[in-house]
């Protein structure tokens, strides 16, 4: 198999992307915001997406982080980490970020323990009927100390 690579994200990559947490596709709206206003990437393996990622920023000096994984990045999930790990420090730095948001689906306790060994730490309760789809997720932040 070969190693993943990283490309600039698109929009049109979430099109190709089929989400293993089963939530809808993101809307086109979503897609191209997360490409014109943010910073992101697409990870690849054999010229197949296996995850997109990035950081949408609302005003100056906060971001909203958002990825979204396919199945087969979990054959590489000590890459994915690193890699995602190394952009958001990057990009906390580069735009003087004070505080990066993220959600996790409730229900998805794996994805709650790793949002936690990328530097992020819970906030207070859940938020509720949150995703498009209408399920419950819970709030994380990065702060920068």
């Amino acid at each position: 198999m070969t190693n993943p690579i990283l490309i600039p994200f698109r929009a049109e990559h979430l099109l190709w992307l089929e989400d293993r947490d089963g939530l809808k596709r993101s809307s086109w709206e979503m897609a191209v915001n997360r490409e014109k206003n943010g910073i992101a990437f697409t990870a690849l393996v054999d010229d197949k997406i296996i995850a997109c990622a990035g950081v949408v920023f609302p005003w100056p000096e906060m971001g909203s982080a958002w990825v979204t994984f396919q199945e087969l990045a979990l054959k590489h999930k000590i890459w994915v980490t690193r890699i995602i790990k190394r952009i958001l420090e990057d990009t906390i730095r580069a735009r003087n970020l004070n505080r990066v948001e993220a959600v996790v689906l409730a229900d998805n306790i794996v994805n709650q323990e790793w949002i936690k060994v990328l530097g992020f730490t819970q906030e207070n309760g859940r938020a509720r009927k949150y995703s498009p789809d209408g399920r419950d997720v819970i709030r994380y932040e990065y702060i920068k100390e």
